[in-house]
């Protein structure tokens, strides 16, 4: 999705989108983590693997119109009898083989191509244009941040392999697809009767298997990462769908909260990284985060304050009991 919106000069590595709670009619995405991650780039948001602005990107772009320009590529998708395709389509919400998303997955290493995966040596396969070279050097760049798992030699300045994870609703399919400069490999990790497996992610176990995979092929060398993009005719920032200035979502002012359970710190807006602070002292949070755990150490008043890079500040004062 990310590839097609680059090529139609919608989105950039660069645009803003905002990663906050919001509703596409009737649809109200949520992220894998659960959280949200305020307002931050169409680069982070992949590499993030973010549903939310994945979401604001198809509904920028149309879910018609992506499965069309996977059908002209020679991507087969199957959808239920007269359902129209929604914005879930950004999240995977259409049927698709293992096949497939490799052959889909070859886009980021074939000059922007895809074709229906040959089975035989004196086969050749037919390639189609899904997005132009540059876009899909783009999206290659974004991917080759994506840190290795633990265990794994980190990539230093020029990555052999890129590649992105995913895990289905209920943790029934982990998976992860990959490429380097000469081999495409998917690959799949999940209970054949869709049993549920608590805790199994694409990251933490399909792609130490894919890894594992490219290490026994020959060095495939650097990969070529990004072409220059031309400029977008007007770049516009995608998913701000509410106010951007910095608010606290949770806890609003004059909450009473029970001790004993940790509190969730939420904000929304403002410009990242945030600083949460309870009576003037720093807690801990992660840059790229909105939110923040908070385990209160006695009953009383508190004031709840964020503050985001550029210096804008919001509070809110409440009880615990």
């Amino acid at each position: 999705m990310f590839g097609v919106a680059i090529d139609a000069g919608l989105l950039r590595p660069e645009t803003r989108i905002s990663d906050l709670p919001q509703r596409f009619g009737a649809y109200a995405p949520e992220n894998f983590a659960r959280g949200f991650a305020g307002d931050l780039t169409a680069r982070d948001a992949l590499r993030l693997s973010l549903n939310v602005p994945a979401v604001a990107v198809a509904d920028a772009f149309g879910p018609w119109a992506f499965l069309a320009a996977l059908k002209t590529a020679g991507i087969e998708t199957r959808r239920p009898a007269g359902g129209a395709p929604g914005l879930p389509v950004a999240l995977g919400g259409f049927g698709i083989t293992l096949e497939n998303i490799v052959a889909l997955t070859t886009v980021l290493a074939d000059d922007g191509r895809a074709g229906k995966v040959v089975w035989r040596a004196d086969e050749r396969a037919t390639l189609r244009a899904l997005v132009s070279p540059a876009a899909a050097g783009a999206v290659r760049a974004i991917l080759a941040e994506s840190p290795v798992p633990p265990g794994f030699p980190p990539q230093a300045n020029q990555p052999r392999y890129v590649w992105k994870t995913g895990t289905s609703w209920g943790h029934r399919d982990a998976w992860a697809v990959g490429m380097s400069a000469t081999h495409t490999i998917g690959l799949w990790v999940g209970g054949p009767d869709g049993t549920p497996l608590p805790g199994e992610t694409g990251r933490r176990h399909a792609l130490p298997l894919l890894l594992r995979a490219f290490a026994l092929l020959p060095d495939p060398g650097p990969l070529p990462l990004a072409q220059l993009l031309p400029p977008a005719p007007a770049l516009v920032r995608l998913g701000a769908r509410e106010a951007d200035r910095l608010h606290l979502v949770f806890p609003p002012p004059g909450a009473q909260l029970a001790l004993g359970r940790a509190i969730t710190l939420r904000a929304a807006g403002g410009q990242k990284p945030l600083s949460f602070f309870i009576d003037g002292a720093p807690i801990a949070s992660e840059r790229h985060r909105c939110d923040a755990l908070w385990l209160p150490a006695s009953p009383g008043a508190y004031r709840v304050m964020v503050i985001d890079s550029t210096g804008v500040a919001a509070s809110a004062d409440i009880r615990v009991r």
